[in-house]
């Protein structure tokens, strides 16, 4: 599966130990809770670049029916052309380092800003980040688990304008910058939704648009 609509990609990576599996992931924004059922787009408003309530925190769940080693995700808040690229083509959103990532991902971490795999053209740019377990563990988490939350920033979005982030499955190759389940052979990534960021200006915001609108008739 590959997903992404111009638009904000995460990518996951994880490695698992069974076969016939099945590995799902979903996204959530502002704190809310993942669902057995989640909607395909979860729409959330994101202020201007020049409001104070400009960013969003994206946070990315998952829920297993088989042991895995680890997972790694990849948040992408924008697209590039090339692999490991340090420049984002769109330049709508930004993106931080991952933060409140799973503990138990404690072997190899990961936490950086690049672009993602794919064989070519436009990929997703963005937050690569997780881990495995301790080496030689395996574990179900077979609850909706969260592995970490990517604070994503409006740097572009005019007011109505919308961008969408989305998770991002290059068929798995086990390497970096992609999502990924090894051994990819009988095991399933499900990806359940992605999020659609639409752009609104805060009421502090409107309140001074109105000012200016009535100062502007008063002039003519």
């Amino acid at each position: 599966m590959k997903k992404f609509a111009g638009a904000l990609v995460l990518v996951l990576t994880m490695a698992a130990v069974s076969f016939g599996g099945i590995a799902s992931y979903q996204l959530t924004v502002n704190g809310a809770l993942p669902s057995d059922t989640p909607a395909a787009h979860v729409d959330a408003l994101i202020g201007l670049p020049s409001d104070a309530a400009n960013n969003v925190t994206v946070s990315v769940w998952m829920k297993t029916d088989f042991g895995i080693t680890g997972t790694k995700v990849f948040v992408g808040w924008d697209t590039a052309n090339v692999r490991g690229a340090t420049t984002p083509l769109d330049g709508k959103l930004s993106g931080e380092l991952a933060t409140n990532q799973l503990s138990a991902l404690n072997t190899l971490p990961s936490n950086s800003i690049v672009g993602g795999r794919a064989t070519s053209g436009v990929r997703p740019y963005g937050t690569w980040f997780g881990g495995n377990l301790t080496t030689g563990v395996t574990q179900v988490f077979d609850t909706w688990t969260k592995v970490g939350d990517v604070t994503i920033t409006n740097i572009g979005l005019a007011a109505g304008e919308s961008y969408t982030v989305a998770l991002w499955d290059n068929s798995g190759t086990n390497s970096t910058n992609e999502t990924t389940v090894a051994p990819i052979a009988g095991n399933e990534i499900q990806i359940l939704n992605d999020v659609v960021l639409t752009a609104v200006p805060e009421p502090a915001t409107i309140g001074l648009m109105l000012l200016g609108l009535g100062l502007l008739r008063r002039k003519h």
